[in-house]
């Protein structure tokens, strides 16, 4: 079950990490749109993954496909710095491999930050290419 406070917090995360990891980018009126439709699709499908295939699985092929997603979890998940959950896709990765004992621990954090994300890319329109 989602913790509300905890998802109040990553969804505040989630919209900047959107902004700086380029998966939104300004258009020339200066309106933030996301800049790919397939980054809303790989957000849709980072939980069903995890479900289907486990964590770590999900973790590897969106690090060797998907990397911006991962940076845009791990920033969010940067928010919480007591998880020490990584700050970006290589320390994300990294974390999954090295603590394959205590996956579960952070299963739920890692999907909260993917929802949060989902949340919010939802929140905008997605930039048309001419």
């Amino acid at each position: 079950m989602i913790n509300k406070k905890r998802m109040e917090k990553m969804l505040v995360a989630a919209d900047k990490a959107l902004q700086s990891t380029g998966i939104l980018k300004k258009n020339n009126e200066g309106v933030w749109l996301v800049d790919k439709p397939e980054y809303e699709a790989y957000l849709a499908g980072f939980g069903a993954i995890v479900i289907n295939l486990g964590l770590k699985s999900a973790i590897i092929y969106y690090h060797n496909s998907r990397k911006i997603i991962l940076t845009a979890i791990g920033e969010v998940l940067s928010e919480f710095p007591e998880r020490n959950l990584g700050k970006n896709a290589e320390e994300l990765k990294e974390m999954v491999v090295r603590e394959d004992l205590r996956l579960n621990d952070h299963i739920q954090w890692i999907v909260d930050a993917s929802v949060a994300l989902k949340m919010m890319i939802r929140t905008y329109g997605i930039k048309k290419d001419k």
